[in-house]
This record gives structure tokens, sequence and C-alpha cells, in this order.
């Protein structure tokens, strides 16, 4: 016995329903003569297919994923924003930069499996190495943030497009595998 999610597809998309028992729907269809006998399979029946309840878990870990890569990369972006504006002002540039790198290292350690973990990782190494941060001006954090937001609005992040990203880190003059 398979149970699961049953996802049926109609003609404006699809309607996902939960059952205890996804072989009882194509039971009772074979009943009412609606699917052949022959019929064993859920893909065979009438546009029905089984989501087992581990993929299921896999696309909420993803969503969570994307969640708390934007809620991250909103607190990176807030940190760096400040900088753009008062870095080359203001001592309390220390400060923003303490809160952008507990951010950076916090990301990378609870979501290491994730692509742009390996861009915030390079990032994080970039800006302390030598303390590189400090001799960054406005134009380099504001270009930052531009590498940032489409990083974080990728869906389908993978680890070419982080390498591009960590290209472009590498152009602005930070050295991103110092160690």
């Amino acid at each position: 016995m398979t149970t699961g999610v049953a996802v049926k597809y109609n003609g404006n998309g699809q309607t996902i329903i939960s059952k205890e028992n996804i072989y009882e729907e194509i039971a009772e269809a074979q009943e009412e003569q609606k699917v052949p006998s022959s019929v064993s399979s859920i893909a065979e029946a009438t546009n029905v297919i089984v989501l087992h309840p581990s993929s299921i878990k896999e696309k909420k870990s993803q969503t969570a994923r994307i969640i708390k890569r934007t809620f991250y990369t909103k607190k990176i972006n807030e940190s760096l924003t400040w900088l753009s504006k008062n870095h080359e002002l203001s001592i309390d540039s220390t400060h923003y930069v303490q809160l952008l790198l507990e951010n950076l290292k916090k990301y990378k350690e609870d979501y290491f499996e994730d692509p742009y973990s390996s861009f915030l990782s390079a990032l994080y190494d970039a800006l302390v190495f030598k303390d590189s941060w400090i001799k960054l001006k406005k134009e380099h954090f504001i270009e930052l943030i531009k590498i940032i937001i489409p990083l974080n609005n990728n869906p389908k992040l993978d680890y070419d497009t982080v390498d591009k990203a960590i290209n472009k880190i590498e152009k602005l003059g930070l050295d991103t595998t110092p160690f």
C-alpha cells in the first residue's frame, strides 16, 4: 500500500489531494469503470501522480531555504547600505561590519549546502583578510549590493552563477581565497 499525496491535473492547473491510501482512488475509479482494470500505476490513471511525503518535505525545505536566504540577505543588505553611505565618515563602521560578518558567517554555517553560502563564505574571507573592509570605498559597498541581490533572487542558483559572482568580487580588488 502506498500512502502520500495525489496531485490531479485539471485544465487550469493542479489540485493536491491528501490521501490515506492513494490506490484506493484508482480502485474506486476502476469499479466505476472510469479507468480500465489494466491500469496499475497512478500516472496512468487519469492524470494523477503520487508525491511521496519525502518529496513534499524536500520542496518545503527548498522554500524554507529561500525564505531564510532572503531574511539573511536583507540583514546583509542593511549593513552594506549603511556602510555605502557612512563608512568613510564614521567610526561606527566597525559595528556594521561586525553585523555584516556575523550574518555572513551564520548563514554559511546553517545552510552550507546552499550554493549561496559559497558566495557568502568567499565574501566573508575577502572582507576579513587583512581587514580589507577598511580600504573599501562607498562604490565598493554599492557594487556588493548589486552582486548580492540578484543571487538572492535566483531560485535556481547554481555553482556556476556563484563562481561568476565571486569573480565580480575579485574585480573589486578583494581577495576571496586568501587562506
